[in-house]
Order: C-alpha cells, then sequence, then structure tokens
C-alpha cells in the first residue's frame, strides 16, 4: 500500500525544472576572426564582445586530425583565461566578474594541416544581428575556389577573404587552391608509388635470377 501511494504521489508531482548551463557565461554580442596563412601554419585572432553574466565564461574548440594548435595569449579585461587541453577539445576559462560588457581577445597558432581550422566557442547565447560576426582570411591562394569554403566566402578588393555568418562557425573550412590535390590525397598518390616501384624493382630481380 506504501508503494502504492509513494508511485502516486511521484506521478503526480511537478517536473523538475532542470538548469540549462549551456549559455550560462552571457550574451554574444558579436565576433571578429582573422585567419592569417603563413606558409606552414595559420595565425588565429579572435575577438569577443560578450555581454557577461557574472558567470564563468567558457572557451571550446575542437581539436582536428592532423593539426597541432598551439595557444599565444588569451585574456580579457584585468584576467587572463585558463587554457585545458582534453581529449576532444581545447578549453579556455575566464573566472566569473562583474556582469556587463566585456571584450576577449584570444590568439593562437594551428600548424598542420590548417584546411579546417577550429574556431574557439564560448558558453553565450549567440545575438543573430546583421553583421554581428566576422571572418575574414588573409594570403589565401589568388587561384583558390572561395565558393568551396565554410562558411561561404568572397573575394575582397584587397585580395583578401571574408564572410559574414549568421552565427559564429566552430570550424572554417578554407579553399584548396584551383587544380591542386588535398594533402590527403598526395600522400596516398606517394605510398601508391613507392608501392609500386618496390614491386617492379623485385620483379626485375625474379626475372634477372630467372636468366641466370
Amino acid at each position: 500500500m506504501k508503494s502504492f501511494l509513494l508511485l502516486a504521489a511521484l506521478l503526480h508531482a511537478p517536473a523538475l525544472q532542470v538548469q540549462d548551463s549551456t549559455h550560462s557565461g552571457g550574451t554574444l554580442q558579436a565576433s571578429h576572426v582573422r585567419i592569417i596563412l603563413e606558409g606552414s601554419y595559420a595565425t588565429v585572432l579572435s575577438t569577443y564582445r560578450i555581454d557577461r553574466s557574472g558567470e564563468p565564461l567558457v572557451f571550446e574548440a575542437a581539436r582536428l586530425p592532423g593539426q597541432l594548435m598551439i595557444m599565444r595569449s588569451a585574456f580579457g579585461p584585468g584576467f587572463a583565461l585558463e587554457a585545458q587541453q582534453l581529449v576532444d577539445v581545447r578549453r579556455l576559462t575566464a573566472p566569473g566578474g562583474p556582469a556587463g560588457v566585456a571584450e576577449i581577445h584570444i590568439r593562437y597558432l594551428v600548424e598542420g594541416d590548417f584546411s579546417r581550422i577550429p574556431i574557439f566557442v564560448p558558453n553565450a547565447s549567440t545575438v543573430a544581428g546583421e553583421g554581428a560576426h566576422y571572418v575574414e582570411v588573409l594570403g589565401a591562394a589568388e587561384e583558390s575556389d572561395a565558393g568551396d569554403a565554410v562558411p561561404p566566402l568572397e573575394r575582397q578588393p584587397d585580395g583578401s577573404l571574408a564572410a559574414i555568418p549568421s552565427e559564429l562557425p566552430s570550424v572554417v573550412s578554407l579553399p584548396a587552391a584551383t587544380g591542386s590535390l588535398p594533402l590527403a590525397w598526395i600522400a596516398v598518390a606517394t605510398a601508391a608509388l613507392l608501392v609500386l616501384g618496390s614491386a617492379g624493382y623485385l620483379a626485375q630481380r625474379m626475372l634477372r635470377a630467372g636468366r641466370s
């Protein structure tokens, strides 16, 4: 009887309200991401304008295979962000502080395969205002097809590439030069040529041995 009464009480009890902590850091009002391609690496300079709620801010960027991310600086007005490297993401944490608008600056390098550039995204809700988010790429090859990029980039008069996405992207996929092959394809082709060369050499050795 007691079990039945307990079950009835649970069924009629009001549902628990679970606090959503996904956007606890405040509101992302604007962002500016500048990617500078320089030979074998890319420099990323990101600026965020966030109306802080007073809670800690957490920025996360995906760790992508084939590349190395090197932090240079991460700071806001009067504080530095603490860096933490996890299995799948790189995390930066800003301490809790007074509520209000603050600018956060993050600078890092991406080495290796930078066809996709990870971007730090804060735990803040996004304002979908027109022109609030701006992505620009400097140093891309002139023959690259900007239409293949994500978000779509447009060639500017100064030769740079730029996009105004509706929200801050977590990854920027850069366009490859027209007529060029991806690095992964080049590696596979090189390995295949080495295998074919070795097989041909062994076949010649066996043929010569059979004639002698």
